[in-house]
C-alpha cells in the first residue's frame, strides 16, 4: 500500500519504528529510510521470541500508531520485569528517575538525571532533534507512548511530560545521546488507578 508523506519535526525523521520483545526484556529504536512509495530497514533481532513492532508517525497532524507481531525463532525463555527503581545504569553512566506517585490519566513530570563518575553528565547532544527520547510500554497490554522532552537546561537533566492512561506496570525506555552514542536506561514504573 503506497503511504503518503509523512510529517516531521525539524531533526526528527519521518517513522519511527519502536521493537520490543513481548517480555520488555529487549528493546530497539530504529529509522526507516524512504524506498519508493514505503519505507525500509534492516532488522536483525538479537532474542528469539515474539517481538512488538510499533511503527509511529504522523500523517497530517494527526499522530499514527499501528501494531504488528513479529516472530523470531529459537529457544524463548520470558524474563520477568525488573522491579520498580530509582536508578539504572546504560553502560558507564548512572541514571535516576525522580520519585514520585504515577497516577493513570494523569500527566506527571518525569524527571532523569544522568551522572558518571558522580557528577552529573555535561554536554548531551541531541538525539533526532531532542535532548532524549522516551517510550513508555506498559506490560499487560503493550500499550505504547512515545514522548518528547520538556525544555530543560539543568546539566545532565532531561524532563518529560507524560500521560500513562491506565494503570499497572510500565518499561520506560530512555534514550539520551553522550559522546557520539546513544544510550538505553531501562525502568519498571508502577502507575496507580
Amino acid at each position: 500500500m503506497p503511504i503518503g508523506p509523512l510529517h516531521a519535526e525539524p531533526g526528527e525523521p519521518p517513522l519511527h519504528l519502536i521493537l520490543v520483545r513481548r517480555d520488555l526484556s529487549a528493546y530497539r529504536h530504529l529509522h526507516p529510510k524512504r524506498s519508493g512509495d514505503g519505507y525500509v530497514v534492516d532488522l536483525a533481532l538479537p532474542l528469539p521470541g515474539i517481538w512488538r513492532a510499533y511503527a509511529d508517525f504522523e500523517v497530517e497532524g494527526e499522530k499514527v500508531v499501528l501494531g504488528r507481531d513479529l516472530f523470531v525463532p529459537g529457544d524463548f525463555v520470558p524474563q520477568p520485569l525488573p522491579s520498580v527503581a530509582g536508578a539504572t545504569r546504560a553502560g558507564r553512566y548512572d541514571v535516576e528517575l525522580g520519585r514520585q506517585e504515577l497516577r493513570a490519566g494523569v500527566e506527571a513530570t518525569l524527571r532523569f538525571r544522568i551522572g558518571r563518575g558522580g557528577e552529573p553528565v555535561e554536554g548531551l547532544q541531541p538525539y533526532l532533534g531532542a535532548a532524549g527520547h522516551l517510550v513508555a510500554i506498559r506490560e499487560d497490554d503493550l500499550a505504547h507512548l512515545h514522548v518528547h522532552p520538556l525544555e530543560t537546561s539543568a546539566p545532565g537533566a532531561i524532563e518529560f511530560g507524560a500521560d500513562l492512561a491506565e494503570p499497572g506496570r510500565y518499561a520506560l525506555f530512555l534514550q539520551f545521546k553522550h559522546e557520539g552514542r546513544v544510550r538505553t536506561a531501562r525502568f519498571t514504573v508502577e502507575v496507580a488507578r
